[in-house]
């Protein structure tokens, strides 16, 4: 391996940093060690080469193309890093502006007030049975909702806000399962929560958006604002 293939293999820089100033630092932090390391090592090439067989300059362009190349590499992993980093913070800003809105994400949330819970479920194709079931804090059943036969599409679903006794249980958040199925095959039906936003984070996994029913949804799955 050639002085400047294995300076490329060490100087990798990061994809992901804390700021733009940051990766800056970083990347001419490295890109300035890389060169120093090149020079030292061609000095000393050059030092200690045989007088009877000099370096070859064909080799020695070569050698500073690969640096020029590395370089090359670190400038456009430092831009990269720096859109990267720039654009996470303009979506957090962007999303700022839920706060205090509600938005209807994916999801098995539902919040009961004034004894009313409301519900949207998303089904992929028909179902000639389907039912939600309401979930205590215990994931324990409350009440089956039976919904009979549904068509494809967004099924809106009331809770009364009742456990299968007919008595009212407290306001608060609470969790739902659904079961639906065509033909005996079960149908990959899919939930959502309807919450206000609390408050936005920065999440290892990107952009989260918390909400009042005490869970936490990424920004990419909410479906409306309301």
């Amino acid at each position: 391996m050639s002085t400047l293939q294995s300076l490329a293999t060490s100087s990798n820089l990061p994809v992901a940093a804390s700021t733009p100033t940051t990766i800056a630092g970083a990347a001419a932090a490295a890109n300035a060690k890389t060169k120093s390391d090149f020079m030292t090592m061609l000095v000393a090439q050059m030092k200690y080469q045989d007088p009877t067989k000099p370096v070859d300059s064909a080799q020695m362009t070569s050698q500073l193309a690969q640096l020029s190349t590395v370089d090359g590499i670190n400038t456009m992993n430092t831009n990269m890093n720096s859109l990267i980093s720039n654009s996470q913070s303009s979506m957090a800003f962007q999303a700022s502006a839920l706060i205090g809105h509600t938005v209807v994400v994916a999801g098995n949330n539902v919040a009961l007030n004034g004894g009313q819970g409301a519900m949207n479920i998303q089904l992929p194709a028909s179902a000639d049975a389907m039912s939600v079931t309401i979930m205590d804090a215990n994931n324990q059943p409350l009440k089956v909702i039976n919904l009979g036969p549904q068509a494809a599409g967004t099924v809106p679903v009331n809770w009364d806000g009742t456990n299968s006794a007919g008595t009212a249980v407290a306001a608060g958040n609470y969790t739902y399962m659904v079961n639906a199925t065509s033909k005996g095959q079960a149908v990959a039906a899919t939930g959502t929560s309807t919450a206000q936003v609390s408050s936005v984070s920065q999440a290892a996994t990107g952009l989260t958006l918390n909400l009042s029913n005490n869970s936490t949804a990424p920004a990419s799955s909410v479906l409306q604002i309301l």
